[in-house]
């Protein structure tokens, strides 16, 4: 799969953030542990794993929150091909 950036990266432990209003996210975990992502909107969590990386999808006025990790969650706006 090939992605596209589509917006900076924001690290959602140090704020959640709704990632400039995307619906399709790539999420980097850094922490050496397994970590949680709240979106908030649907009361739901993802958990993810260390060093992983994945695809959200979200509504646009979903934020994504990681607040409380042990180390910096990166998340970009995306787009893809497949």
């Amino acid at each position: 799969m090939i992605i596209k950036a589509r917006s900076t990266a924001v690290d959602i432990n140090a704020t959640a953030s709704t990632i400039s209003g995307a619906v399709l996210v790539s999420v980097y975990n850094t922490s050496s542990v397994l970590e949680e992502i709240i979106v908030s909107g649907t009361g739901y969590n993802i958990k993810i794993g260390p060093g992983e990386r994945m695809l959200i999808e979200k509504e646009i006025t979903d934020e994504l929150d990681a607040t409380g990790a042990a180390a910096s969650i990166w998340a970009n706006a995306v787009a893809y091909n497949v």
